[in-house]
């Protein structure tokens, strides 16, 4: 489906009045991009997360330093090759609700449209559109809410069509309503008899419960699915455990949700528990599969919350998880888990690498990502194995950092120029931007380390060709991070070539980075000024004059 979706999606937004959002207001906790700091360079890295019903599934994260390069995360699937279209139409905004109602009057053929490229029903899409208005969603994360919206819309009319066949006794009247509701997005509605049914009756309560818990899940109200589920493990019978544990499971995955999503830590940290109460109900003894994959629930929610943290009690209580999972999660049993799990673990052991002087954490994360790769072939899994090797390439970039010698640097620069294979422009623009952001990273650390220029030039055309999707419209945030990043090789390329038109450059990138930092991420915004500080330093120096007067303005503060 592709670009048409997106532009159908910002046609309907803008033609129906929704009212845009500063972007800049928006604060950006998302699954796929996340910033946090690292050794000199803004950073962008993939976890693999598992979701009902399977035991896992993939995602991108990524960073900021305070000296002065960006690499950073993103998602893979449809949403990265439509995202472009969707930013046309839209302008980049996201939509908040000004108003009570939407009047979609001539926009019925955007919404008849959106919802056969979805695949769902008309009103589900005005069901959607109005939640993604009011919880504020992000410019750059309305394609991939979207099509979430929409996987989840399908399961819930899976489990309502199952709920025939597991209770005959509830009349066919009440489902048929039950049904019409979800088909016409009229969500509340649709709870509200399911309620009905559950209450009248008993059988069908713990099911009716989890089937309230995927409405809420399909409009994003994960506090509240996370209580329904619950609600219907209580429900279960002492002797099914299997019952059980899906809905405490799928509990606990809607807490996760809520902090990933939306920066609720005590949401991760209830998440934590529930997987440790998984893990207490299904010991290793008695359902090994069902332990390794609590295990590795465990190990998602803790790595979360230790990257957000100062000290590394949760991110090594998120390694001990990932190798537990591992003892279960044999290469030989399940090969595409285990390749998962070891990604997973080498993104806790870098998180925790950086943090520490030593190379012993960051070496075993290079370890863990090659080993993911034995099986996250690119003929199997390219997607997973492109990520792999972004992933891979930051772990190296790091170490070479920390060397005298440029072998790792080098090692990084090939990681990151792999991933680019299947990472293209055409097939997932922001994921291609992001690489290319991390691959300048990587060529501007040889080149620092080079007597010549060539390797500095190429990490400015990567930067540059980052930038081709990474607007400042699209996503503030990245954009913002790679014109600092920009900044820091055009400092890096004066320092050899003293071509003061150079400072000019990096000192017009940090004026444009500014006020989105400013307003949207001030721990950043303390990275760039001291990148900035730097330029005018030397800028200072020169006798010409400066091609900008922001420059000289700049200077002027500086002196005061």
């Amino acid at each position: 489906m592709g670009s048409e979706f997106l532009v159908l999606a910002k046609a309907f937004l803008v033609e129906n009045g929704v009212l845009l959002a500063s972007v800049a207001a928006v604060v950006v906790i998302v699954v796929e991009i996340v910033f946090k700091p690292v050794r000199g360079l803004w950073r962008w890295f993939r976890r693999k997360a598992p979701t009902p019903p399977g035991p896992v599934q993939t995602a991108h994260v990524g960073g900021v330093s305070a000296e002065g390069d960006v690499n950073q995360a993103v998602v893979t699937g449809k949403a990265g090759d439509i995202s472009r279209d969707v930013t046309t139409v839209t302008g980049g905004s996201a939509p908040t609700t000004g108003r009570d109602q939407y009047n979609y009057g001539h926009s019925t053929q955007d919404i008849v449209a959106l919802a056969r490229n979805l695949g769902v029903t008309e009103g589900a899409v005005n069901a959607f559109l109005r939640r993604i208005g009011e919880t504020e969603v992000p410019a750059e994360r309305i394609p991939q809410t979207l099509e979430t919206m929409a996987e989840r819309f399908h399961a819930l009319q899976a489990e309502v069509k199952l709920l025939r066949a597991h209770t005959p006794e509830v009349a066919e009247p009440e489902v048929a309503a039950a049904e019409a509701a979800i088909e016409a997005g009229d969500f509340d509605e649709a709870e509200r008899l399911l309620a009905q049914i559950g209450e009248a009756h008993d059988r069908a309560a713990a099911e009716t419960w989890a089937m309230r818990g995927q409405v809420r899940m399909t409009t994003l109200r994960y506090r509240g699915a996370a209580a329904a589920y619950f609600e219907a493990a209580k429900r279960i019978p002492a002797d099914d455990a299997e019952d059980w544990r899906e809905h405490t499971r799928a509990g606990g995955i809607a807490l996760r949700q809520l902090g990933l999503e939306f920066g609720d830590n005590a949401a991760l940290a209830e998440a934590a528990d529930v997987f440790r109460q998984m893990a207490e109900r299904f010991p290793r003894a008695v359902a090994s599969d069902h332990w390794a994959d609590a295990q590795n629930l465990i190990g998602i929610a803790s790595q979360e919350l230790g990257s957000r943290e100062s000290g590394a009690a949760r991110l090594e209580e998120a390694v001990a998880a990932f190798r537990a999972a591992l003892a279960e999660w044999t290469r030989e049993r399940v090969p595409l888990d285990w390749a998962g799990t070891q990604n997973n673990l080498g993104n806790a052991l870098q998180v925790l690498g950086e943090r520490e002087s030593g190379t012993a954490r960051l070496e075993e994360a290079v370890a863990a990502y090659r080993a993911a790769l034995e099986e996250w072939t690119r003929e199997r899994v390219p997607l997973d194995w492109a990520g792999t090797q972004n992933n891979l390439g930051n772990a190296l970039q790091v170490l070479g950092e920390r060397e005298s010698g440029t072998a790792r640097l080098e090692e990084a620069v090939a990681a990151f120029r792999a991933a680019l294979q299947v990472y293209t422009q055409e097939r997932v623009p922001l994921d291609w931007a992001g690489t290319q952001n991390n691959l300048g990273a990587a060529l501007r650390a040889l080149g620092e380390r080079e007597s010549g220029t060539a390797r500095l030039e190429e990490a400015v055309a990567a930067y540059r060709a980052a930038l081709q999707e990474r607007t400042r419209e699209r996503v503030p945030l990245d954009w913002a991070g790679t014109q600092g990043n920009l900044a820091g090789a055009f400092i890096a390329l004066y320092e050899k070539t003293e071509d003061r038109r150079l400072l000019d450059q990096a000192l017009e990138c940090c004026a444009l980075a500014e006020p989105v930092f400013a307003e949207a991420a001030p721990y950043h915004a303390e990275a760039l000024a001291r990148i900035k500080a730097r330029a005018l330093a030397l800028r200072r120096s020169c006798r010409s004059p400066f091609t900008d007067p922001r420059i000289e303005k700049g200077i002027g503060q500086i002196d005061d």
